[in-house]
């Protein structure tokens, strides 16, 4: 490590560390949510007389409820990206207080692997939301196509003829 490098690293260290904990929190957001949307949605269905979902009809709360988990996943792995940022920092800090210090290529490692871990993270996250997002939309639109064509099957059973209407 070189006062150079260490104090660059304790310069960019915080911005990732900013990012991660509004990452944290939105993902927080957006995972009660969901959750709160699945609830009201099970409200809703339990309400109108509906029995308790089993197999493919269950998949209306499971496709969100993975969303979520999925969600819960990128969290942790912004907190553990944010973590490994304050360890950089720290260890740049100590570096550059320290009065005889010299340079260190162990440390230097450590700190380079930890921004340039944050940084691709900071590439990766944008790309995997790009990919699922439009995913959780798909599956709401089948389940509304899928509800859309529900009671034409109604219509065209034969119980709905069997009466002479």
């Amino acid at each position: 490590m070189t006062e150079p490098f260490a104090a660059s690293i304790a310069a960019v260290a915080p911005v990732l560390v900013l990012v991660a904990a509004v990452e944290l929190v939105n993902s927080d957001r957006r995972t009660t949510a969901i959750l709160a949307e699945i609830g009201d949605e099970m409200e809703r269905d339990r309400a109108d007389g509906l029995p308790p979902p089993a197999g493919e009809a269950a998949h209306k709360y499971l496709l969100p409820f993975m969303r979520s988990v999925l969600g819960q996943f990128i969290a942790f792995v912004w907190a553990v990206f944010g973590i490994f940022q304050v360890v950089a920092v720290a260890l740049s800090l100590v570096w550059l207080a320290t009065p005889e210090a010299k340079p260190e290529a162990d440390l230097a490692t450590v700190c380079l692997v930890a921004i340039l871990g944050g940084m691709v993270w900071l590439i990766v996250f944008p790309l995997i939301r790009s990919v699922f997002s439009p995913l959780a939309h798909v599956s709401r639109l089948e389940r509304i196509a899928r509800e859309w064509r529900e009671p034409e099957r109604q219509d065209a059973s034969p119980s709905a003829t069997a009466d002479g209407s």
